[in-house]
Formats: structure tokens, sequence, C-alpha cells
């Protein structure tokens, strides 16, 4: 077992010192004309970040600027303001500082699938599988966010260790973590919704508080309070409000061929991939009614819920709130990490047959990851979005199977104490 962890380990190390260095390319061009290093192209969302940190330093629209790709920034003001501390540094010393950053944030979120999922499970073998085995599921978009730059891993890890601290019944650091989901990715509230229906009170009200906190005072202390409010208008306008209409209404905005665009194969959400694959005018109702149908086994098998299944219902929880996200690009979904873990650690404790079945849907899913990366046509014909509905649905099957198996014991009990 030991030889195995340390060339697990090993690997791991040489991987993301490989990575370390195709971000930085990635990243260029550096150095004066004539005697430039780096891609080009300048393929990194990270100095959009930067750009808007500096910006925020200099007292300018964090919204009004455009890095060398012409991209805008689009996350709400708070995010600016955190990245404040990499606009101070050399542009070839930050991409790497948020590189290691993002490496940290990705050993932690998967060390912390691994250990809420494994919790219970015997033998050290497993426990290894439980953490590594979904984490390779969805490396490649670990990868692609690492590479580009992307704040996705810091959305996955700030999910993930909202769910962690929440279940050690740490709730202000979970709240912390929930807000700040929030205040980077919007479709975040999900989560939310799920402690509310859940009767967690206590972690919906610190954590709506804690968004307050950071979405108002925050970002108040650098741009004022009539700053920040015109900056949360402007992301309204410019980026929300735009992400919650059709394909056609989208069109007319600035951010159309960046983000918006359900014709671009990288957007794996419902709305997206129904765009690409049917055409035609649908609207807003229709894709909400199909969010609301995806949704529905899930709160069906969520109402009888044990305490075995319940980690495979939040699971589902955290599949479905990407796939109805306005916007979810094929990066978002390292997110997958978690309820693949929980998947996984309860298939290994099930029966042969089910084992079996369970292992096929998630290897398809692993499979159906890579080949969006091989074929672009994967990715336009939404094999992302397929993969998280068979992982959704993998993890229904294991939840009602285990509810129903509770249920068994239950009625065989009931009837043994009735004949006594």
């Amino acid at each position: 077992m030991r030889p195995l962890k340390i060339g697990l380990a090993l690997t791991t190390i040489l991987l993301f010192a490989l990575f370390a260095w195709i971000t930085l390319f990635r990243a260029g061009p550096y150095g004066a004309p004539g005697h430039q290093w780096g891609s080009p192209a300048h393929r990194t969302d990270f100095s959009v970040y930067r750009d808007a940190a500096a910006a925020v330093l200099h007292g300018q629209d964090p919204y009004a600027i455009r890095n060398q790709r012409g991209w805008a920034y689009v996350y709400p003001p708070p995010f600016s303001v955190v990245m404040v501390p990499f606009a101070l540094l050399p542009m070839p010393v930050s991409v790497l500082a948020w590189y290691f950053v993002c490496a940290g944030l990705t050993i932690s979120a998967v060390s912390m699938s691994g250990q809420l999922a494994g919790a219970g499970v015997s033998g050290e073998r497993k426990r290894l599988a439980i953490t590594f085995i979904p984490a390779l599921l969805v490396s490649i978009w670990f990868t692609v966010g690492l590479t580009r730059g992307q704040a996705s891993v810091l959305m996955t890890w700030l999910i993930i260790a909202a769910i962690f601290w929440e279940h050690k019944g740490r709730v202000a650091a979970a709240a912390a973590c929930l807000a700040g989901a929030v205040l980077l990715k919007a479709f975040a509230l999900s989560l939310l919704c799920y402690y509310a229906w859940r009767g967690r009170w206590k972690m919906v009200a610190a954590s709506l508080a804690a968004i307050v906190l950071g979405g108002l005072l925050l970002p108040s202390a650098a741009f004022g309070w009539r700053g920040n409010l015109h900056y949360i208008g402007e992301w309204t306008r410019e980026v929300a409000a735009p992400a919650l209409g059709s394909e056609s209404s989208r069109s007319h905005s600035e951010l159309y061929d960046q983000l918006l665009s359900m014709e671009r194969p990288r957007n794996q959400d419902l709305g997206s991939v129904l765009q690409r694959l049917v055409g035609g005018s649908h609207t807003t109702p229709m894709v909400l009614a199909l969010a609301l149908a995806v949704g529905l086994p899930i709160w069906l098998v969520g109402r009888r819920s044990t305490r075995e299944s319940e980690p495979l219902i939040l699971g589902a929880v955290v599949v479905w709130m990407l796939l109805v996200s306005p916007v979810a690009e094929d990066h978002y979904f390292s997110l997958y990490v978690l309820p693949a873990a929980c998947a996984l650690a309860a298939l290994l404790a099930a029966d042969r047959s089910k084992r079996r079945f369970g292992y096929a849907i998630l290897t398809l899913v692993g499979l159906l990851n890579v080949g969006s990366v091989v074929d672009r046509r994967f990715e336009t014909y939404g094999a992302v979005f397929w993969g998280g509905l068979l992982l959704l649905f993998l993890l229904l099957y294991i939840a009602r199977s285990e509810e129903d198996a509770t249920q068994a014991t239950l009625r065989e009990y009931g009837e043994h104490v009735g004949n006594d």
C-alpha cells in the first residue's frame, strides 16, 4: 500500500510541475517586442482578474477593462477586490502565484471529497480509491481550469469546503465558503436551497449574513457604498440579466462571444445543449420547466432519505445545480469530484451486479469527459451534460435502492416484533 501512495504522490507532483509550465506559457507573451516568449495568443483568463484588480487599485471601473484578447471581467465586484494582491506582482510571478494557489485548492478539494464520501468506509485501499478515482474521472476539467487560469477551481473548492465544514458542524466556516461561492458563481444559491429544504436553518441564516457581508460591506471598503451599488447594478445589467435570457436576447450582449453564446460547444448547461441540438427559439420558461423536471426525481427520492442515502441526495443536488445553471462551461464540471466520490463509496458496499452497473456508468462519464477534449463534436452534442445526467441517475438509483433496503429491514423487524 505504501509504494502505491508514494507512486501516486510523485505522479501528482510531476503533473502539477508540468501544468505550471503550461500555465505560465499560455499566459504569455512576456518581454519586449522582438525578445518575447510564451504564447502569442495569450490564452488565459487570469489576466482579466488581474487587470480588474488593477482597476480597483487605480479607482477605475473593473467592468470597463479588457485584457489582451479583449475579454471583459464578468464576476461580481467582490472577486476583483480579492484579487488585488496579484495585481501588485509582475505578470509571470502573479500567474505562477495564482496557479499554485489553485493547485493547493485542487488537492484540498479532492481530499475533502474523499473524506466526506469515505466516512465510515473501512479499508485503506477503499478510501484511497474513493479519493483518487473520482479525481481521475474529472481530472481533465481540473487541468483545463488550472492551465487556463480559471476561477472554476476556486469555485469547486468553495462549494466542497462549504459542504465539508457544514458536515463537521463548523457552520461559520461553511457559511463563509458558501457565500464566497455565491459571490463568485450565483448558481451556488441552489446549495443554499438544499440546506433550507433539509431544515438546516442555522446554515441558511449564517450564509445569508455572509453573502450580505461579503457582497456589500467588503467591496464598499474599496469602492464606497454608492460605487459598490453601481458596480452591482452594472454586473446585473451586463452579465446576470442577459445570462437568464434566451439565445436571441443574449446575442445583443457585448459578452455574447466571450461567455453567453449557447452555440459555444464549451457551454454544457441544459439551455445551451438544447439550443445546439434542436435550435429554434425555445424560451426561458421552457428551459426552466425542463430544469424542474430534472430536479423532480431528486425531491421524490429525497423525501424518504436515510442517513446512508443523504450524501447521495446531496451529490444529486450538486449535479443538478450545474446542469441547470444559465451558463456552465466545461471546466466547471470539476465539481463532479464530490458526487462521483459519493457514488463510488456507496457502490463499494453494494452487491456485485449493482457494482458492475455503477462502475460502467462512472467509466462512461469519464470517457465522455475525455471525449469532449479529444473531439469537439462531443462537446457540441453535450457530452459533459449527458455524462452529468448519467451521474445524476446513478446517484438517485443507489439512493433509492438503499432506502428500499432500509424500509425492508424495518418491515422485517416490525413483523418479527409482532410475532413475538
